[in-house]
């Protein structure tokens, strides 16, 4: 049996990669904040999942739902570290709330996810890690400025802890996308574009999927993601 846990589980892309994993077999732990959520997801998939209700940028809670997912299942498989928040403004007009926000969720949430998970593979000598970052993470876009930093500190130290961990037989396989097609544009009022022009979460669930059920003998060190018609 192969588990992972997925955070951000509820809602778009975790969503999707939830349901990808179900379907391949996978056992999970899920974790997201909204406690109904994950009450109605846990019902819904209806396959042993185990849920999780906390924050990412809560380090304790992180290496405790990590802890309780190996006692639970024996062992933890990949960590698909998906949760993250966006806002987008000029910088005269982007709150301190909103940079320390992006900066906890989208650094530290990540960093606390793959820390947590590195202490349970690097004993077994096996594991994956996925991160989920984003196309803003490789270039810069204008409205962006602390979405950007924070998807580029993300990038910067997964990409540190991937030359660490490779010789505990621990693979990290980060992925990219553009623009993607969830609630994720619902705080802004909507998305900027055409969301038929976006990727679908479904389309980053499967890279995903491809990601996990690559051979020991390789690994995916980064997947870029576009839609179609390229950034938009």
């Amino acid at each position: 049996m192969r588990t992972a846990i997925v955070t951000g589980a509820t809602k778009g892309i975790g969503r999707a990669i939830v349901d990808a994993l179900t379907a391949d077999g996978w056992r999970l732990g899920l974790i997201a904040r909204n406690r109904e959520d994950l009450v109605q997801l846990v019902s819904e998939t209806d396959c042993g999942h185990v849920a999780f209700v906390g924050s990412v940028t809560d380090s304790a809670f992180i290496d405790d739902a990590v802890n309780k997912m190996v006692a639970e299942f024996g062992h933890l498989d990949a960590m698909i570290a998906n949760a993250g928040v966006g806002t987008f403004a000029p910088i005269e007009q982007t709150s301190d709330a909103a940079f320390a926000e992006m900066m906890s969720t989208n650094v530290t949430g990540m960093f606390n996810c793959v820390r947590a998970a590195v202490r349970v593979m690097k004993p077994r000598g096996e594991g994956m890690i996925v991160p989920m970052l984003s196309i803003a993470a490789k270039q810069s876009f204008p409205m962006s400025s602390a979405y950007v930093a924070s998807k580029w500190a993300a990038y910067g130290m997964v990409q540190c802890v991937a030359k660490e961990v490779r010789k505990d037989g621990i693979r990290i396989s980060s992925i990219f996308p553009g623009s993607v097609a969830t609630p994720f544009w619902d705080s802004m009022g909507g998305a900027p574009w055409d969301t038929a022009d976006m990727l679908q979460a479904d389309d980053v669930a499967l890279a995903v999927l491809q990601a996990v059920n690559t051979p020991d003998s390789c690994v995916i060190d980064e997947l870029v993601l576009m839609p179609p018609k390229g950034i938009l």
